[in-house]
């Protein structure tokens, strides 16, 4: 019987443990370029180039990806370029934009940018 209840325990903490929900940090837009974030879908390519300390928080469940990174200044206009302008999801201080299914919040005097994957 204890055998049955220690192999019932080991059975539940190894399906608890079981997660799809991954947090990747890249120090740059290259490294992130070389570890496929774009090819896999997890972040588009409209980023600027001088997108650094991008923060990646995925969920292969539910196919969700939030996080974010800082950029130059000289990127900011090409990168608002491939946005449309969202008003109604402002948070706070930082301004809402879209592309596709991204929702971008952008922090215009910090050059920060959070973002999500929307469904």
């Amino acid at each position: 019987m204890k055998t049955l209840y220690l192999y019932i325990t080991l059975l539940t903490l190894s399906v608890s443990s079981c997660s799809d929900k991954t947090k990747s940090e890249y120090s740059d837009y290259a490294e992130a370029e070389d570890s496929e974030l774009f090819d896999r879908g997890w972040l588009p390519l409209i980023i600027p180039k001088s997108s650094e300390q991008i923060r990646v928080n995925n969920d292969l469940d539910s196919n969700t990806s939030t996080g974010s990174f800082v950029y130059g200044n000289y990127d900011l206009k090409e990168f608002i370029g491939h946005l449309k302008r969202a008003p109604k999801l402002d948070i706070d201080s930082h301004e809402a934009h879209t592309y596709k299914n991204w929702i971008f919040h952008l922090h215009v005097a910090k050059l920060r940018c959070k973002y999500s994957l929307a469904k």
